[in-house]
């Protein structure tokens, strides 16, 4: 997966919990295009890493938010991050030597 869809998906949850219309897990999961895992997995990375205080309401089949939260990213555009992902991927495909892994570091440095 791209860090771009990544990160709409993030976005379209936060969206939609904020509006109090994300229906159930199936539904949510539906609507995006995703897997009831996946989505599991997203809004676990969005409670623990992002420290969003994401709850489900069982009775109303919505997600919600405890308190008001805003979504505060910095994110670096979504070229560059796929992009240095792409190029961590062909180093473990290629086992590439130390040199070229330097070269690659610097770049990843560059735009981190």
């Amino acid at each position: 997966m791209s860090y771009t869809n990544y990160h709409k998906r993030i976005n379209q949850i936060h969206s939609l919990i904020q509006r109090g219309s994300t229906g159930s897990r199936g539904v949510l999961a539906t609507r995006l295009g995703v897997s009831i895992s996946t989505l599991h997995n997203t809004i676990n990375y969005m409670r623990n890493t992002l420290d969003a205080p994401i709850k489900y309401n069982v009775t109303l089949k919505t997600y919600y938010y405890t308190t008001d939260w805003q979504m505060n990213l910095m994110f670096k555009p979504a070229k560059e991050i796929d992009r240095a992902m792409e190029l961590l991927q062909m180093m473990e495909q290629l086992e590439i030597d130390m040199a070229s892994f330097l070269k690659i570091l610097t770049i990843i440095k560059q735009i981190s």
